[in-house]
């Protein structure tokens, strides 16, 4: 099944992703948000990389309300609608 063609909670859904990114722009004092974050413990000469604080948020808003698989479907496509904003990548 595509689900992208059938998203019938997808205006409640982006409703919601667009109060949790408006918190964390906020938070953020309106810089831009990325998608990952990555810190350096130079100590130990260690890397992390992770998903930035809103998409982790958003994904466990999702996987609560909907179950994994499907909470994991949902985010997918809130971001992608959310970088697209409607336009095709080609």
């Amino acid at each position: 099944m595509n689900i992208t063609l059938n998203w019938p909670t997808e205006k409640n859904d982006m409703h919601v992703a667009n109060a949790i990114i408006e918190k964390y722009l906020d938070l953020n004092e309106g810089e831009p948000l990325g998608l990952i974050e990555v810190i350096v413990n130079e100590k130990d000469e260690e890397v992390d990389v992770r998903p930035a604080a809103w998409v982790e948020e958003l994904a466990e808003h999702f996987k609560e309300k909907y179950g994994y698989e499907y909470g994991q479907d949902i985010t997918s496509m809130v971001i992608t609608r959310c970088l697209l904003k409607g336009e095709t990548i080609h």
